[in-house]
């Protein structure tokens, strides 16, 4: 085992130069000194390329910093990190989250007393484009080490790591058998169905504590797979490829959450029709509504899906 062992800090970007800064900040100042920086921008038409110049000038020890000559879209960008990199552990930084300075102690920390984990993964504070920071609660009560298949049959039920920066990953874990990239994973998923096919194989550890602060604003990409119905068809093809990953590791159970996660990704449609109803987008509001019913045809005992049918029967909308 390592006592000090690199972590390669990945940030990847795109447009995101009002908050590269603090983001950057919080990959220097970790109180772990064994780090390299490992940047790379997407053809951004803001400040970012001369930022990351800034900082790679400034700390030419640490930094590895590349960009593409035009935008090839997120699943390139991970690429050039991921390709770069040679840290023993390392973590995706998110170009607008912030890390806590001790981030990478603390989940180093728990990778070295068990040397066999695939990952680490804490909670998350959010912050908002205004810098103001609230909490939510943890996803477990407890910091926890997940035998598999346990931690990959709860990932598709629910989003225990909804941000990509939460996780501190074993690098050499990162195989092109456990990856699914291009195309919709690339794009929406490109973490998820690695972190699945790490956990299933692997035991994962979770802490409680919120090392992150996550930012929500206007431009987050989850916020527009919710404009195209992503949110919910997204999740859908990544349980199905989450099945197949399960069935050739021989854990059949992950059938019997299939089902139960097309009941809840049913559920997920009627939640996000109901926000497009109280937002007064009504097109996306009934897109989701009847996705809803493609999913789970028979509503009829569902009072939620009937209390929206009501409320769309008797919808006028307004003139445009």
């Amino acid at each position: 085992m390592f006592d000090n062992p690199l972590v390669s800090i990945l940030i990847y970007n795109y447009n995101y130069g009002q908050y590269l800064r603090q983001c950057i900040d919080s990959a220097i100042n970790q109180t772990y000194k064994n780090i390299e920086i490992i940047m790379s921008d997407n053809a951004s038409d803001d400040d970012s390329w001369d930022i990351f110049v800034e900082y790679g000038k400034k700390y030419q020890d640490k930094f590895f910093i590349a960009r593409n000559r035009k935008n090839f879209g997120t699943d390139h960008n991970f690429a050039t990190c991921w390709a770069a990199r040679k840290g023993t552990f390392h973590v995706v930084l998110g170009s607008d989250d912030i890390l806590e300075p001790n981030f990478v102690e603390k989940t180093v920390g728990v990778m070295q007393s068990h040397p066999n984990l695939g990952y680490v993964m804490c909670h998350r504070s959010i912050i908002n484009e205004n810098g103001s920071l609230s909490q939510e609660a943890p996803f477990y009560n407890r910091n926890c080490v997940i035998y598999p298949p346990g931690q990959s049959l709860v990932y598709m039920m629910a989003a225990v790591n909804p941000s990509i920066t939460q996780i501190l990953y074993r690098s050499s874990l990162l195989t092109d058998d456990r990856s699914s990239t291009g195309g919709l994973a690339g794009k929406y998923y490109a973490t998820r169905f690695l972190d699945f096919s790490i956990s299933i194989e692997f035991p994962v550890a979770y802490l409680k504590e919120p090392l992150i602060q996550h930012r929500i604003h206007g431009k987050n990409q989850n916020l527009v797979a919710a404009d195209d119905l992503m949110e919910a068809i997204g999740f859908y093809v990544l349980n199905i490829q989450f099945v197949d990953k399960a069935t050739q590791k021989g854990i059949p159970d992950l059938q019997k959450n299939f089902n139960r996660s097309v009941e809840k990704i049913s559920e997920l449609c009627l939640r996000y029709a109901l926000r497009g109803l109280v937002a007064g987008n009504y097109d996306q509001a009934k897109r989701y509504f009847f996705l809803s019913h493609a999913f789970i045809a028979d509503q009829s005992e569902n009072k939620f899906a009937n209390e929206l049918k009501e409320i769309f029967d008797n919808l006028q909308e307004p003139d445009i």
